[in-house]
């Protein structure tokens, strides 16, 4: 299948995401008004038009390797890191990939500022903190507070006040805190070794969804926690955040995280602390004593502590 190809034609950075590098390949070809995804159709429309009419039960999730592979005739890679299907369906992505081209993300100005394109990770539920500047990762224009899209991160530049995003102040985070609480950080979900008891980063970011899950179920912690999006799904025997506000989702991430250091301790306490005691009963029993199958039959042994 021979189409024209783009006349610029980088390679695909290690852990840039698929839609960044589309977006990156559009912006370095002249095609400066590429910030969103309808925009994009219409620019690439003839090329995805020949993609579909020669597979036609080629799925969405893939057709976007072959159109990069169209675009610069470069074979692109089918490995985990760049497969929007596979982050989906272990709950890591921001919408879970119901959209290839994400509505918001977060990103490190620091990093921007060595080299501006978009990492997969930020695009990533779990990831709030930038392991190598140690600061907390950002979405907002921090002039008009529009939230950055992938053009901003490829141009440096607000899409919608032309504010440079890659000036921005960073909050810092002291590492002796982060030595501390060790699955904030450190955590690669691409890899099977184990982070936290016999789980591995993305099991234990499983754990942490189930265990809010039972929290807001049963107790109003009277704050914006409250409000997070959560979803379960007996069929599929997963909790999905659904949640697209980042700042609630940041503060999900580091109370779980709280709740889980010193394992149990911390935890029970908690629990313990809950004034009705059978709204804290009702919350052990949900958290320790349920039965999972699927990917969240790792938790069974919760009971046994």
């Amino acid at each position: 299948m021979k189409s024209k190809q783009l006349l610029i034609n980088p390679s695909i950075i290690e852990d840039e995401s698929l839609e960044g590098f589309i977006v990156r390949l559009s912006y370095l070809n002249g095609y400066k008004e590429i910030d969103d995804p309808y925009k994009f159709l219409y620019y690439y429309r003839p090329y995805l038009d020949v993609i579909r009419a020669s597979n036609k039960k080629l799925a969405n999730y893939y057709i976007y390797y072959d159109l990069v592979e169209q675009l610069t005739g470069q074979v692109t890679m089918s490995d985990n890191k760049h497969n929007r299907k596979y982050l989906s369906q272990n709950e890591l992505l921001l919408g879970h990939g119901n959209r290839w081209y994400p509505a918001i993300t977060r990103f490190c100005p620091l990093c921007l500022c060595i080299s501006r394109y978009h990492r997969i990770n930020w695009s990533m539920i779990p990831v709030i903190i930038c392991e190598k500047h140690f600061c907390y990762l950002q979405h907002k224009c921090n002039k008009c507070l529009s939230e950055v899209n992938l053009k901003a991160l490829v141009t440096g530049r607000c899409s919608y006040c032309e504010n440079d995003i890659t000036a921005q102040d960073v909050q810092t985070i002291d590492q002796s805190i982060l030595m501390k609480q060790p699955l904030l950080v450190n955590n690669n979900y691409f890899s099977k070794e184990k982070v936290f008891l016999h789980l591995n980063a993305q099991e234990a970011f499983r754990l942490k969804k189930w265990l809010m899950y039972c929290i807001l179920q049963n107790i109003d912690l009277g704050n914006d926690i409250d409000n997070l999006e959560m979803e379960y799904s007996k069929k599929s025997n997963m909790v999905r955040v659904t949640d697209f506000e980042l700042n609630r989702i940041k503060d999900f991430i580091v109370f779980t995280d709280s709740l889980l250091l010193d394992w149990p301790k911390n935890l029970l306490n908690f629990i313990a602390s809950i004034e009705q005691k059978n709204i804290s009963e009702k919350v052990y029993n949900k958290f320790f004593m349920s039965q999972h199958f699927g990917k969240m039959r790792i938790f069974n042994f919760l009971n046994r502590i």
